[in-house]
């Protein structure tokens, strides 16, 4: 990926509750936090990192249950584990997640 030059970047992600949707945008080098609020009230939505379609659960990932929001410390790209898996998001059924990528100056 690239690093980002802006402190911040949000991108919004749509879960049609019948797959898994990857983030159209990753994470870049330097994004050290992710936020990610489930803007859909009573619905729990789900986000893992993996490198397939296979379905998200409780077990499997972590709840982001209606209205609520999770806060992610990845740590720059430099001091992130190797890994070839993307962030995903799932939900039982159609979900709006708002998504906050915080970078700082470092790779």
């Amino acid at each position: 990926m690239a690093v980002s030059t802006k402190p911040s970047d949000g991108i919004q992600v749509a879960v049609n509750g019948s797959a898994v949707t990857e983030a159209a945008t990753q994470p870049f080098d330097n994004t050290h936090t992710i936020v990610i609020l489930n803007n859909t009230a009573s619905v729990d939505g789900f986000v893992n990192w993996q490198a397939d379609t296979t379905r998200i659960t409780a077990t499997t990932g972590s709840v982001i249950p209606g209205g609520a929001s999770l806060t992610l410390n990845v740590g720059p790209k430099s001091s992130r584990p190797a890994s070839a898996n993307t962030l995903r998001f799932d939900a039982g059924s159609a979900v709006n997640f708002q998504v906050t990528y915080v970078n700082g100056n470092q790779t």
